[in-house]
């Protein structure tokens, strides 16, 4: 019958410690290592504000213009409490140059209304940490995306084509800036999604996201826009068919978001030809 002696029995018992501490830090690497980082390309008239303050009311670590994580009040509030340095912008409203100061490498998921280039700054530290990236871009359809763009403008849709030919359509785009299609050589993969389902993509970010231990309610939305009026929406001289054509030669934003059709969300990984 074997026995040990307690000098022996508490080596042997602090190296099996000891491999067993590595093993579980080397595990928790190899989690870490293969954790994602999202990017929300905030399309201008996608419910991009409201979409940020859902994420940031139910995950850890979301960095938004629209809100961050960490500044979310416990009731479902729109607190737009100012920022002392830069006046012009709250909590609700996050300054771009707030958002540098803090950097992005505490974000788990950043939130921008801004040109598309710079995305390659943000996802910067993540590509050279070999974290991988995931942009999120809602997708609305093209006619109905124009009309919600006229309305935020103020622009009556029978009026602007009464004499006019589809090229007055320039008048109502909106932040189109924000989006081309060499941005997304920034992330290695990039999913589409129904800008008005929310359901659907929570579900999917709920694989990755780190939840809140206290999930807050959500149900306050960010509204900017009049209600629309059918009869101000007659394109005129301007057929729909025609009109959606030059959109989607107007904007690759549009052609990219072709590809989702009736699905809820697509994934498109680096290097589809879009």
């Amino acid at each position: 019958m074997l026995s040990f002696h307690k000098p022996c029995f508490c080596i042997f018992f602090f190296v099996i410690s000891l491999c067993i501490l590595f093993v579980v830090k080397a595990d928790d690497e190899v989690k870490r290592s293969a954790s994602s980082f999202f990017g929300h390309i905030h399309i201008a008239k996608t419910a991009g504000s409201s979409f940020n303050r859902v994420l940031a009311r139910r995950y850890y670590g979301i960095c938004g213009h629209k809100g961050y994580s960490f500044m979310q009040p416990l009731p479902d509030v729109l607190k737009n409490i100012r920022d002392p340095k830069y006046r012009s912008n709250h909590r609700n409203r996050v300054a771009e140059a707030r958002m540098k100061d803090w950097g992005y490498h505490n974000c788990a998921l950043v939130s921008i209304e801004d040109e598309w280039s710079k995305w390659n700054e943000i996802t910067s530290v993540f590509r050279k940490n070999k974290v991988e990236t995931i942009a999120l871009l809602p997708c609305r359809a093209p006619i109905d995306h124009f009309m919600s763009m006229c309305n935020h403008r103020g622009i009556d849709v029978s009026k602007l084509f009464r004499h006019s030919s589809c090229k007055a359509a320039e008048q109502c785009l909106l932040g189109i800036e924000r989006f081309r299609t060499e941005m997304l050589r920034y992330f290695d993969k990039t999913i589409l999604f129904q800008y008005d389902n929310f359901s659907q993509i929570v579900e999917t970010l709920d694989q990755s996201l780190p939840r809140r231990a206290l999930p807050l309610v959500s149900k306050k939305k960010y509204e900017t826009n009049e209600l629309r009026l059918v009869n101000h929406e007659d394109t005129g001289r301007c057929a729909i068919s025609r009109l959606e054509r030059m959109l989607k030669a107007r904007w690759s934003y549009y052609r990219v978001c072709s590809k989702l059709k009736n699905s809820s969300t697509m994934l498109l990984e680096r290097g589809t030809n879009y």
